[in-house]
């Protein structure tokens, strides 16, 4: 799995890499006093460019994953998007959404985007 995570600057200097090698990153959002609200994810499919094929041991051209992620605080800024290319065969991810009653938001909706290649 190759993932790659980008955070606001000004979050990203209220830890160091030596941080990140004993503590997850929510946790050093956390201490930064983060809280995430809301997250958005996206899967799609993609072919496996030169580099990525090589990274992750699998032929150019190969079908992989893509996980595009958002991460929101409670006044809507993102803070945390992160991309992550898989091997359809080796990973397994389990998505739990719990329903909300308020109004003001849709998490009990969700939403389904696709492409259809004749359109």
């Amino acid at each position: 799995m190759l993932l790659t995570s980008f955070v606001p600057a000004s979050l990203g200097r209220t830890y160091t890499a030596e941080d990140l090698s004993t503590t997850p990153l929510y946790k050093c959002l956390e201490k930064a006093g983060v809280s995430i609200a809301r997250i958005v994810q996206e899967f799609t499919a993609i072919e496996a460019d030169p580099g990525s094929a090589g990274l992750l041991g699998v032929s150019i051209g190969s079908a992989l994953g893509l996980l595009h992620r958002i991460s929101f605080d409670a006044d809507g800024r993102p803070v945390q998007y992160i991309e992550t290319s898989f091997v359809p065969g080796r990973v397994r991810f389990r998505i739990e959404s719990i329903a909300s009653n308020d109004p003001d938001t849709d998490t009990d909706a969700g939403q389904y985007v696709y492409a259809d290649s004749a359109s």
